[in-house]
């Protein structure tokens, strides 16, 4: 991750493995929540991210 320090620079941050597992587990959970009240079932966002990783293979 890139940081900025005004007046110092910008720096580039170790990435810490499970703390971005972390938030991103935070991330998907919002959105299981939101794509369950707009209708969308696990099952549908399983096929899109099948569909995604195969598009970027």
């Amino acid at each position: 991750m890139i940081r900025t320090v005004p007046g110092k620079g910008t720096y580039v941050n170790a990435l810490d493995p499970s703390a971005a597992q972390a938030e991103l587990q935070v991330k998907l959970q919002q959105l299981v929540l939101q794509a369950s009240q707009s209708g969308v079932t696990i099952a549908d966002l399983i096929t899109w991210l099948t569909k995604m990783e195969d598009q970027s293979l």
